[in-house]
């Protein structure tokens, strides 16, 4: 199995851990950046996806040590619109490593509307752990 590329709303801890059932150490994770895609808002939800871009890099963290059955629980997370891909992401030091990403299948409404991680955490990270607790 290749590593996790995680982007998105994985990205936050709280929600991560919430999903994987454990917190990853920091010596695990490391960032890096998915080259010509990036993240856009999907339609009336207040989680994203990402879209093919030349033009940009989808920023996300690169964890290794994810067991398979942690893998299962962030496939059953991300849900039927998302499926998991191996793609090469750029690490911080300039390396390419082959890494599982969730790309969206065409049933999810994307826009074209960049999506910010910092504006998720503001205006819905409560509300969607929560709901994800349910």
């Amino acid at each position: 199995m290749c590593e996790l590329f995680l982007l998105r709303t994985l990205r936050d801890i709280d929600l991560r851990t919430r999903v994987m059932g454990r917190r990853v150490g920091e010596r695990y994770i490391i960032p890096a950046r998915l080259p010509g895609y990036k993240c856009v808002k999907v339609i009336g939800r207040g989680y994203p996806g990402i879209t093919p871009d030349e033009d940009h890099h989808a920023e996300g963290i690169l964890i290794s040590g994810v067991s398979r059955g942690e893998a299962a629980k962030l496939t059953h997370f991300e849900g039927p619109g998302y499926r998991p891909e191996c793609l090469e992401v750029l690490t911080r030091k300039n390396t390419l490593e082959m890494a599982m990403v969730y790309l969206p299948n065409s049933i999810v409404p994307l826009s074209s509307e960049e999506w910010d991680i910092i504006e998720w955490r503001r205006r819905h990270k409560r509300l969607f752990i929560h709901r994800r607790q349910a």
